[in-house]
């Protein structure tokens, strides 16, 4: 057995080589992490945000054809950021409380909290995007993120990355209402309340419609603010009527240019024909390729309050009410 003084000698160095090993890690991370990798990482995002529904999926899977993007589904910053509030669903946490002293994320500490927070955000995302390149074999990968349920929190999420880009995918209210209402009554794949009764319903659609203004209200302020060239508006229902050319549009502004051979071949390969019978429909996540289907579905009751609480805002967007 080793006399003391040997014991704490192999102590200390066994100690000393870990606390090296720690130095050269963090020298590491902050020679991958620094101020131009960072900058490089987020001029490289592009986030998708409108509302659910909205046919950000479809989308998302369309631009993950090209073999340069790296697609995020759903990561969740708004939500974290900036819950919804309990007691005003139309405000949030993070907005209701900015003022006070105490709060987290006051907005008197700012300073202190927004590079912070901005770090979590980029790094979390470069760990995510190293792993898949390497996976992949992607030398220049540009990462496009999908973030319909974040996307209240749109003016705070951009304010933080702002030289990412900014993709404004816009549908018709009425039929996000719509649809919503369809993937939660009843047995359905997101089925929620589960009701038929109209009075269930008229609130189901009052929640809906508000949110949905909420939702839009919160982006055209990102957008107003975010620089021209990384801002990028499409409505669902142009998408949908030329996909061959508005995709086309959107990978170009995007740096991501493809052939027109390849383009058709990425628009065949996810159309709504091309989604086998039995996965489609009412009640799936697959529902229709339709607009104006909230004619046929919503009551002339529910059609009254949709209009009554979209009115305004579906003429500002330039939608016929």
């Amino acid at each position: 057995m080793p006399p003391d003084w040997l014991r704490r000698v192999a102590l200390i160095t066994r100690g000393g080589r870990q606390a090296i090993e720690r130095h050269v890690r963090e020298a590491e991370s902050r020679l991958r992490y620094g101020h131009g990798a960072t900058r490089a990482l987020e001029r490289d995002l592009t986030w998708i945000m409108g509302s659910p529904r909205s046919g950000s999926s479809w989308l998302l899977k369309m631009l993950a054809h090209h073999e340069r993007v790296i697609a995020i589904d759903e990561p969740y910053w708004g939500p974290h950021l900036a819950p919804v509030g309990s007691v005003d669903p139309l405000s949030t946490v993070t907005a209701s409380h900015a003022a006070r002293s105490d709060y987290c994320f006051s907005a008197e500490y700012e300073e202190v909290w927004r590079p912070l927070v901005r770090t979590l955000i980029l790094n979390r995302i470069r760990a995510q995007v190293e792993r898949t390149s390497r996976a992949r074999r992607i030398d220049r990968p540009v990462i496009v993120l999908k973030e319909p349920n974040g996307s209240h929190a749109a003016d705070l999420i951009m304010s933080l990355v702002p030289d990412s880009r900014l993709v404004f995918l816009l549908r018709d209210g009425r039929d996000v209402i719509d649809s919503i209402l369809d993937a939660t009554s009843g047995d359905t794949w997101l089925g929620a309340f589960g009701g038929s009764d109209e009075h269930v319903r008229l609130e189901a659609i009052r929640f809906r419609a508000n949110s949905w203004v909420f939702n839009t209200d919160a982006v055209q302020r990102a957008f107003a603010e975010h620089a021209p060239d990384r801002r990028f508006a499409i409505r669902y229902e142009e998408l949908l009527a030329d996909p061959l050319t508005r995709l086309g549009e959107l990978l170009r502004w995007a740096g991501l240019a493809t052939s027109e051979d390849r383009l058709r071949q990425i628009v065949a390969s996810e159309s709504f024909s091309s989604i086998p019978a039995e996965a489609r429909g009412s009640g799936k996540v697959s529902r229709a390729a339709t607009p104006g289907l909230w004619r046929e579905n919503l009551t002339a009751a529910e059609q009254q309050l949709v209009i009554e609480l979209l009115g305004e805002k579906l003429e500002e967007l330039g939608y016929e009410t």
